[in-house]
């Protein structure tokens, strides 16, 4: 599970290392699980409000990119 935090700018991060204080969300760590989240506003449901989901978003794309050539590798 992916752990999302609500930032003091109104913006969201993903806590890779699950340290971050503050307000979170638990995602798994697949696009069919983001892409309902972020376009069905369910983040803003989670965190109580309007969120920025912009840099969330880069990062788990690099995220998934970094998955998808990871298990190509094992291959």
């Amino acid at each position: 599970m992916l752990k999302v935090v609500l930032l003091a700018d109104g913006g969201l991060t993903v806590d890779f290392r699950r340290r971050l204080p503050g307000r979170g969300a638990w995602l798994h760590p697949d696009a069919s699980c983001w892409d309902p989240a972020i376009h069905r506003k369910g983040l803003n449901r989670a965190f109580r409000g309007p969120v920025d989901t912009v840099r969330m978003e880069q990062q788990l794309k690099e995220f998934e990119r970094t998955t998808q050539s990871e298990s190509r590798i094992e291959t």
